[in-house]
């Protein structure tokens, strides 16, 4: 069996593995560095969505209602992702407790993450 990518999906593989060079140098166990990953990935999607809303309500082609009806998809849309981002970092927490991480470990992690 072969398998091949696309150069989009060869491209995207590249530039995640760019975006997370940082994450898989640290001394940190796998699991947490699994864990800085996804929440980087919601910290990404959230990022996208407010630019797709900031672009929405500046975008003066659409009539009052479509754009209403978009912005609260978006809205919700946003609100979803943060609540994943919370669960996340939550679990997060719960994983550097339950693997007794140091102080500078938590510090090195919540870094990584923008925390």
């Amino acid at each position: 069996l072969e398998v091949s990518l696309s150069p989009e999906a060869t491209k995207k593989a590249a530039d995640e593995k760019k975006r997370n060079a940082d994450i898989d140098a640290s001394p940190l166990p796998d699991g947490i560095k699994d864990s800085l990953k996804a929440i980087r990935e919601i910290q990404q999607k959230i990022s996208e969505k407010l630019e797709e809303l900031t672009k929405l309500m500046a975008d003066k082609s659409l009539n009052a209602e479509s754009r209403e009806r978009r912005t609260k998809q978006l809205q919700i849309e946003i609100g979803s992702l943060t609540s994943a981002l919370s669960s996340a970092e939550s679990a997060l927490n719960k994983a550097m407790s339950a693997q007794n991480l140091s102080a500078d470990d938590r510090k090195l992690a919540h870094g990584l993450i923008g925390k």
